[in-house]
C-alpha cells in the first residue's frame, strides 16, 4: 500500500516554480513528466491540482496556458483512474476553468469549449458511478450547458440546464423549500433558472425571457442588498450570467 504525504503551501509554491520553468522551456508534456516523477501518490495528486489551478483558475489565463492546462489535466485524470473521486473533482474543475464567464473569456477558443464539454461529460459519468447527490450533478450539468452555449448549441444547452434545474429543485424540496417561491430559494436554483432562460432565448424560445429576467433581478438585488454568504454567492452568479449574456 503506497503512502500519501501532503505538501505544505510553501512546498507547493516552490515545486510550482520549478514546474513552471519546465513548462515554459520544454512544454506541457515535459511538465507532466516532471510531475509523474513524484513517487508519492498524494504529493503527485497535489501537484497536478496545483498546476491546473495556477494555469486556469481565476481570471487572466492565456490561450496557451489553457492549452497546457488541458494537457496536464488529461494526465491528471489518467493518473487518478484508481481514485475516481480525484478524477471526478479534477474533471469538473477543468470544465469550470474553461468556461468563458470569469472575466477573461477572450482567451477561450473553440478547442477550449470542446475540451470543457468533454470534461463536463467525464464529470457526469464519474458522478453517476460514484452515486453523487443532486448538488454535484447540478454543477456538472451547468458546466455542460455553459460550454454548449459557447459552442453555439443552445437547444442542447437547454436540455443540460433543465437537468441542472431539476437537481436544484430536488435540493430545495429536501430542505422543505418551495422551488416556486423565488424570493426565498437558493442562489444556485436562481442561477440554473437564469441560464436555462438564456439558453431558451438563444434557441429562439421567448419563454426564456422571464426565466432569465426574474432570476437575474433577484440575484442582482441580493448582490446589492444581501448579507454574508448569500450576498457573495449572488454576486458570483450575477456576474457569470451577465458575462454569459454578453458572450453567448
Amino acid at each position: 500500500m503506497t503512502s500519501e504525504k501532503t505538501l505544505s503551501s510553501d512546498e507547493l509554491e516552490s515545486r510550482w516554480t520549478e514546474l513552471r520553468r519546465v513548462l515554459d522551456s520544454a512544454g506541457a508534456a515535459a511538465c507532466c513528466s516532471a510531475i509523474h516523477a513524484e513517487s508519492d501518490d498524494g504529493c503527485r495528486s497535489q501537484l497536478f491540482r496545483f498546476a491546473v489551478r495556477r494555469l486556469g483558475g481565476g481570471s487572466g489565463a492565456t490561450a496557451e496556458e489553457l492549452d497546457a492546462m488541458v494537457i496536464i489535466g488529461d494526465n491528471a485524470i489518467a493518473d487518478s483512474k484508481q481514485r475516481e473521486d480525484h478524477a471526478n473533482a479534477m474533471a469538473f474543475n477543468l470544465s469550470a476553468n474553461l468556461c468563458d464567464c470569469w472575466g477573461d473569456g477572450d482567451s477561450r477558443l473553440t478547442r477550449h469549449f470542446e475540451a470543457g464539454l468533454r470534461y463536463a461529460d467525464q464529470a457526469l459519468e464519474l458522478r453517476r458511478r460514484l452515486n453523487k447527490g443532486p448538488d454535484a450533478f447540478s454543477m456538472a450539468y451547468w458546466a455542460r450547458g455553459k460550454h454548449l452555449l459557447s459552442l453555439g448549441c443552445p437547444q442542447e444547452a437547454v436540455e443540460a440546464f433543465q437537468e441542472g434545474l431539476r437537481c436544484e429543485e430536488t435540493i430545495a424540496r429536501a430542505k422543505g423549500e418551495d422551488p416556486s417561491k423565488l424570493e426565498a430559494v437558493s442562489g444556485g436554483l436562481l442561477n440554473s433558472r437564469a441560464f436555462l432562460g438564456l439558453a431558451k432565448v438563444k434557441s429562439g424560445d421567448r419563454s426564456g425571457e422571464s426565466l432569465l429576467e426574474d432570476s437575474l433581478g433577484i440575484l442582482s438585488k441580493r448582490a446589492e442588498h444581501g448579507e454574508g454568504e448569500m450576498k457573495e454567492d449572488a454576486q458570483v452568479y450575477r456576474d457569470q450570467i451577465q458575462e454569459s449574456i454578453k458572450r453567448n
